[in-house]
């Protein structure tokens, strides 16, 4: 899971499909949140996509880069953020630190 904060005109099912996971899943990791009472501000922990995060590793580490564009955007990886445009071994690895 990771940490994410709430921005205007937001709602739980925007999150929710943004991240690839479902309503009930934020839900039950935020004990006492109901889709009603969500507002720009709030922090919230969403679930982690494993289909996403094997698409997009980075994304955890930075939610409001990612939500900035469609996921078609972040396929290409000369896009994503510096050191993160693959893994040790792979062809578009190129190198920084993690």
């Amino acid at each position: 899971m990771f940490e994410y904060i709430v921005q205007p005109g937001e709602y739980l099912y925007s999150i929710a499909a943004m991240f690839d996971v479902n309503v009930p899943s934020i839900l039950s990791a935020n004990p006492g949140l109901s889709p009603e009472n969500i507002y720009p501000g709030l922090k919230i922990l969403v679930p982690i996509s494993n289909k996403l995060y094997q698409r997009f590793p980075w994304y955890i580490y930075y939610p409001y880069l990612f939500r900035s564009n469609t996921w078609s955007y972040w396929d290409d990886r000369r896009r994503w953020p510096e050191g993160w445009r693959g893994f040790p071994g792979e062809s578009a690895y190129i190198g920084g630190t993690r």
